[in-house]
């Protein structure tokens, strides 16, 4: 998969991502941070849920128009980080049809579209 972002392997693997085009997209689905050896580690990753565009922040929705006007998203994952911090996942397929993530950070009222992949 393409990432536009550039990509960069995440520290944590992640268990229990909410399905896509699941009965409800208000459930969320919760992230464990597991070692190398597979065993959990304590406390919580983050809160992914599956969103459509209605459900985006303005200003996180205008980043993405203003940097791909042309691309539209397929997927949209919210991640909410626990910390006050969400990182929303588009996918999508760029023009040559290759498939395509962008991560744009949402922090403090701010959008942030993010160059490196955000390590869960």
């Amino acid at each position: 998969m393409k990432n536009l972002t550039r990509h960069c392997l995440p520290a944590v693997l992640l268990l229990g991502l909410a399905a896509c085009g699941g009965a409800d997209n208000a459930d969320l689905a919760e992230g464990r941070k597991v070692d190398a050896s597979g065993k959990e580690a304590t406390g919580l990753v983050e809160k992914q849920r599956d969103i459509g565009m209605d459900l985006v922040p303005d200003h996180v929705a205008g980043a993405l128009e203003t940097k791909f006007p042309a691309w539209h998203p397929d997927r949209i994952i919210e991640s909410d980080q626990g910390d006050g911090v969400i990182i929303y996942e588009f996918f999508g397929v760029d023009d040559a049809g290759e498939a395509t993530k962008i991560e744009i950070r949402w922090a403090d009222g701010r959008a942030e579209l993010l160059i490196d992949e955000w390590l869960h």
